[in-house]
């Protein structure tokens, strides 16, 4: 279980592409972050949101699905609104922080279980070189230390992970694209749909806890602003995504004694 703790942060907010080796990309990484449900606990929330990312890779979207659900996938432009409330899963029903969801948000999320950010990602290749999932990994890191892992195993194709194959005339849309879904990592595409990795804080209840002062204890425990990067690497193409918890509009809200605690914590 992941734990709480207030281990130093830092304030920023990047996106960054990095080639290395060939002087040309054989390929385009687009990294897009987004709020997920708890896929272990909520699996037919996430689902629908799996199945709404795809879409919205797909056809471009910002959003997908229906507002005011827990599906409905809407892509992070800055930061998480809520701040590290907005990425915690718990023991107990819970959505973005707030406990009892079902009847302080709506009874659609009455059976939801917090949240994970997750880095989703689009891939394109150039006209000339294709790709396999199979060469994709991706790291996951905070600045507080806590969400930090390496996915561990090589990605397959599945309906969570589209590639696509333009055909013998490599003409998008043409008449013979392949689409795989299924199957195992090594056929050849020119492009790819792929609901990303992601992670999130953990609410339990410790001893006689209600679930609000778990939630609350939880939230308090960590850094009041936190860095979170995605990093895919392909062959030898790495792109990197970074949120801020909160949004970086929010920063501004802050409390000076919050803001001094956070330049100290830094320096120290």
């Amino acid at each position: 279980m992941l734990r709480r703790s207030t281990i130093p942060s830092i304030i920023a907010i990047c996106c960054t592409l990095i080639v290395c080796g060939a002087a040309r990309a054989a390929a385009t990484l687009e990294i897009v972050p987004a709020l997920a449900p708890n896929a272990g606990s909520s699996p037919a929330s996430f689902a629908t949101w799996d199945a709404n990312v795809i879409n919205a890779l797909q056809n471009n979207l910002a959003t997908s699905g229906t507002p005011g659900t827990p599906g409905y996938f809407e892509r992070l432009t800055g930061g998480v609104a809520e701040g590290v409330a907005g990425a915690i899963v718990s023991g107990f029903p819970s959505w973005r922080g707030v406990v009892n969801p079902g009847t302080n948000i709506g009874p659609a999320f009455a059976a939801e279980y917090g949240n994970r950010i997750h880095f989703n990602l689009h891939v394109v290749g150039d006209t000339v070189t294709t790709f396999k999932i199979q060469d994709l990994s991706f790291a996951m890191a905070s600045s507080d230390g806590i969400l930090d892992f390496n996915f561990g195993s090589p990605y397959t194709y599945s309906p969570s992970r589209v590639g696509l194959y333009y055909g013998i005339d490599r003409i998008k849309g043409n008449g013979d694209d392949i689409i795989y879904n299924a199957g195992g990592n090594t056929q050849l595409i020119d492009e790819l749909f792929m609901r990303g990795s992601g992670n999130g804080y953990v609410a339990a209840i410790i001893g006689s806890e209600t679930e609000q002062e778990a939630m609350d204890a939880t939230i308090a425990s960590l850094d009041p602003v936190i860095f979170v990067t995605g990093t895919f690497a392909l062959g030898s193409q790495v792109a990197s995504m970074s949120v801020t918890l909160p949004e970086p509009a929010s920063l501004a809200l802050l409390p000076l004694a919050g803001m001094l605690a956070i330049r100290r914590r830094k320096a120290s």
